[in-house]
């Protein structure tokens, strides 16, 4: 049988035959590339050390080269181990793949040296495949360059690095750690998912970087610690719980959470303790996953905490555990507070005011508005003071809640105090005041709302005209003027003639002005509610009855307001009828009302700048 009529039938019999001899042959005699590859594969297959020579001569052709490492590998003869380290230097991506993978195949001494300097290569394939077999092979001498690739490679190669060293086992724990610390946030992931792959014998290594002076690597290995589930992590964790910096206490909160058990509650136990709300909150929320009744006692303490969120979370903790909340009035309502049952906190009457107290110092606005609207609706003087110092509260809307409550105790101890407030630069503050002053009734607070009267705000004037309804509205004629335009009963104002006048170009250009503040999004297009918007027309509709009373008492002092305002308002359209502003096609008119008023008084104007 002539040699060079070696064809794929006749490898595929000498294979079964076992003839290794003239497989051999076909590698430089085999009927064309088929029938050669077909005889690599073969003596791969059968694994006979006197192919290795052989195979290893074929590395050198391009053609055959991934198919001859491949079987080399499966020979696992060590003397291929040099030739295939050249492959890694000169073959193409494929071919550099199959010689690591078999060198790694054929490990042993021989293999580990090729492949730690595989790891330094230029092309990426090949540092991630090298990585790979390494962590197969097993040697601890590749920890260090399996470090270097961890620390320099792109995330494909560290991540496979990493996977390596956890393979290579205890020895490789320190590294590890190492990699917690390092700039790249995918090498430090790479590095935990390794750590937790390695089971306990990583734990006591991890303990060690608890310590460490980078707060963020205390946090990284605080949360891969909490990853793992390893009760032996929670006293070095409960340690962490001193930490100076609350992002860390966090973190090891929640790692003593996901650990779990009971050895974890008193920790979070203690962890009820800090001074910090989220930290607090977190570990009631803990306890109640955790459901160890052993908690139940800081959980109670904790529905009485300042923060009402931690509170909450310590009233549904106790809830999941089917514990009751103790049967005392104050933890009651503490846990009415927490659940925001604030009629029931009514209820309880003075029992509740204690409790109210602390929550008007929470650190959520909304419960702070909610405590000193309940204060209100009790009506004990002994919410007197609480509420006077809330009057500092830096939310607006806690501060009315505040004066709201005042004014519903009904104390004539506050009048002076409220009456104060009447010349507070909000005009909510203002407001609120004016209301509670009314609801108090008290003679002495007259006057100032009098003053009231005439106020910027168009809400002030108005809630002082209400309060002094109810108290008493003195029988001065410049008095019930104001009291009048308060109202905006423009056409009352008219039978008082001229005296009328000057308080009516006063609210007028006060009007005026307050308009000219105003930004875009109070037009019609932008008004983001309708009650803005009603205001919005509303307020220029007043204007437009001010001008209309003035032209009807027609005295001359009103020109020179009337001027400005013809000059000076911001809405200058053509004149419509009321019914069409209505419709809100377009804006009042106000100044070209001011010049036609000006007219009919009887003054020629010049509407021109």
């Amino acid at each position: 049988m002539s040699l060079f009529r070696i064809d794929v039938k006749k490898v595929e019999k000498l294979k079964n035959q076992r003839n290794i001899v003239k497989l051999i042959e076909a590698l430089s005699f085999g009927d064309g590339y088929e029938s050669r590859e077909a005889a690599i594969r073969a003596l791969g297959e059968i694994a006979d050390s006197r192919a290795a020579e052989p195979l290893c001569a074929m590395l050198s052709d391009s053609k055959y080269c991934r198919s001859a490492a491949t079987a080399l590998g499966q020979i696992g003869d060590s003397r291929a181990v040099g030739p295939m380290a050249g492959v890694l230097k000169v073959g193409d991506d494929r071919a550099r793949e199959a010689a690591i993978t078999a060198i790694a195949q054929i490990g042993g001494e021989s293999a580990l040296k090729p492949l730690c300097d595989a790891l330094m290569s230029n092309d990426g394939v090949v540092r991630y495949v090298s990585a790979r077999a390494l962590g197969e092979i097993g040697d601890t001498r590749a920890i260090d360059p399996l470090c270097e690739a961890l620390k320099k490679s792109e995330k494909i190669v560290f991540s496979q690095a990493a996977n390596a060293l956890a393979q290579l086992g205890i020895p490789a724990v320190a590294p590890l750690c190492s990699a917690l610390k390092h700039s790249h946030g995918d090498v430090r992931k790479s590095a935990i998912d390794a750590i937790r792959k390695m089971g306990n014998p990583a734990i006591s290594p991890l303990c060690e970087v608890l310590k460490d002076k980078d707060k963020w690597v205390r946090i990284i290995a605080a949360e891969t610690l909490g990853g793992m589930y390893n009760a032996s992590a929670i006293e070095p964790l409960r340690a962490m719980l001193k930490d100076g910096d609350r992002e860390v206490r966090k973190i090891v909160v929640e790692a003593l959470s996901n650990i779990g058990g009971e050895s974890s509650v008193d920790p979070l136990c203690e962890a009820l303790r800090d001074n910090d709300d989220e930290i607090r909150n977190r570990a009631a929320e803990a306890l109640g996953r955790i459901g160890s009744s052993n908690g139940a006692e800081q959980l109670r303490v904790a529905l009485k905490d300042n923060n009402n969120q931690v509170r909450k979370s310590a009233s549904n903790a106790l809830n999941r555990m089917g514990i009751s909340i103790p049967e005392d009035e104050v933890s009651i309502v503490w846990d009415m507070i927490a659940k925001g049952n604030w009629d029931g906190c009514v209820a309880y009457g003075c029992d509740a005011i204690d409790p109210l107290r602390t929550a008007l110092m929470d650190s959520n606005w909304s419960v702070r508005f909610k405590s000193a609207e309940t204060l209100g609706k009790i009506g004990d003087v002994k919410a007197l003071e609480p509420l006077r110092t809330a009057l500092n509260d830096s939310v607006m809307q806690v501060r009315v809640a505040v004066l709201k409550a005042l004014g519903r105790i009904n104390d004539k101890s506050v009048v002076g105090l409220l009456c104060d407030v009447l010349n507070s630069s909000d005009k909510n503050m203002r407001c609120a005041a004016a209301e509670a002053l009314g609801n108090i009734g008290d003679i002495n607070s007259v006057e100032p709302l009098c003053n009231s009267l005439k106020d910027n705000a168009t809400t002030v004037r108005s809630a002082a005209a209400e309060a002094l309804e109810k108290i008493f509205i003195p029988d001065d004629v410049t008095i019930k003027i104001w009291h009048l335009i308060a109202k905006n009963k423009w056409n009352m104002c008219i039978p008082f003639g001229k005296d009328a006048v000057e308080p009516l170009c006063e609210v007028l250009k006060k009007m005026s002005v307050a308009a000219r503040s105003l930004t875009p999004a109070w037009v019609p297009q932008g008004a983001t509610s309708p009650e803005s918007e009603k205001w919005y027309w509303d307020d220029i509709a007043h204007r437009h009855d001010i001008i209309k009373a003035l032209v009807k008492i027609g005295d001359l002092k009103a020109v020179e307001t009337l001027t400005w305002v013809s000059k000076n308002d911001p809405h200058a359209v053509n004149l419509l009828e009321y019914e069409e502003i209505a419709a809100k096609d377009l804006i009042w008119p106000v100044r070209d009302d001011a010049t036609e008023a000006l007219k009919l008084i009887g003054v020629a104007c010049n509407n021109e700048e």
